[in-house]
């Protein structure tokens, strides 16, 4: 089985043409929470760049949610890139996702009716109104009915999800949740998406997934200048986790090593190193006790240790 986790932000869904947003807009325009802040009805100009236009999430899911048959005006310029990516593979290694699991994210508790008065107010660029038009991309592109995680900080403002530390429990609870009632294990492929959205939100989960798969990928977009398009490009890249994964099972292994417990730093690290340095740290778990050996504390770290850890 393969997971896809993906995130997304405020600009992942886009417009190629603004000619419906009008009628559509006013059939919602007085409906909760949009009533609350009339400021929405001109999308403005098209990007530059993209010329796609660009509505804050929490209203385009709003104004779009229920109106399939217009889902033609819809982009999805990150989505697009990774889809083509999974689609039109020339690595074996690389599989198609049999699950995708997407984090939406609902300030709707932190922030009250006089602050989403303003349209500048985060709460407006929350995704959690687009998950119709996730599952109607995900549907067409995978034929795959995604799951949805919601991030929903319960608290204050501080809290939100430009909290690092809110964001790695909050994130961490709503995902191991879903985690387990797909049934999830350690072992399976993952391939993680986590560009869109808050950097505390995409750090949470970067974390989160690499302490609890041994296999993830991190599937990233680059962006590039094309000068003989005239364009902006973008050009999909797998990152494997498996020498970070290394890395933070080596960090972990080193405090039990220097607390004594040896022991302790063979199990984290079986599989990870060399059968040698293995041994070597078998070792002094028959013979390690530096404490009993070495009269001054001060000395306790000066004799020789093994050197995994350095590498």
């Amino acid at each position: 089985m393969t997971l896809w986790i993906v995130t997304t932000g405020n600009s992942d869904v886009q417009l190629d043409t603004d000619e419906n947003w009008s009628d559509l807009y006013d059939q919602v325009r007085y409906s909760d929470p949009i009533e609350n802040c009339q400021k929405f009805s001109d999308l403005g100009e098209p990007d530059d760049e993209t010329e796609l236009f660009l509505a804050p999430s929490r209203v385009l899911g709003l104004v779009y949610g229920q109106e399939e048959e217009v889902y033609s005006d819809l982009r999805f310029p990150l989505l697009e890139v990774f889809a083509d990516f999974f689609k039109n593979r020339s690595d074996d290694s690389i599989e198609l996702p049999d699950r995708i699991l997407v984090l939406l994210t609902d300030q709707g508790e932190i922030f009250s009716n006089s602050q989403t008065r303003d349209s500048d107010c985060p709460f407006w660029q929350d995704t959690c109104t687009l998950e119709p038009l996730f599952e109607h991309y995900f549907n067409e592109q995978f034929s795959i009915e995604p799951q949805f995680v919601i991030i929903q900080p319960k608290s204050d403002q501080e809290k939100g999800i430009d909290s690092w530390t809110e964001m790695l429990a909050c994130v961490g609870e709503a995902l191991n949740e879903q985690l387990e009632q797909q049934n999830c294990r350690p072992d399976e492929l993952v391939y993680v998406s986590h560009q869109a959205g808050t950097s505390a939100i995409s750090s949470a989960v970067q974390f989160l997934c690499v302490s609890q798969f041994e296999n993830v990928k991190f599937l990233v977009s680059n962006q590039y200048y094309d000068y003989e398009e005239e364009c902006w490009q973008y050009q999909p890249e797998l990152i494997q986790s498996s020498s970070y994964w290394r890395g933070l099972q080596i960090q972990k292994a080193k405090k039990p090593l220097k607390n004594g417990f040896p022991g302790s730093a063979v199990e984290l690290l079986e599989g990870l190193i060399e059968d040698g340095k293995i041994k070597e740290i078998e070792k002094y778990v028959d013979r390690f006790n530096i404490k009993s050996v070495v009269g001054d504390p001060s000395e306790e770290f000066e004799r020789e240790h093994p050197t995994f850890c350095n590498k």
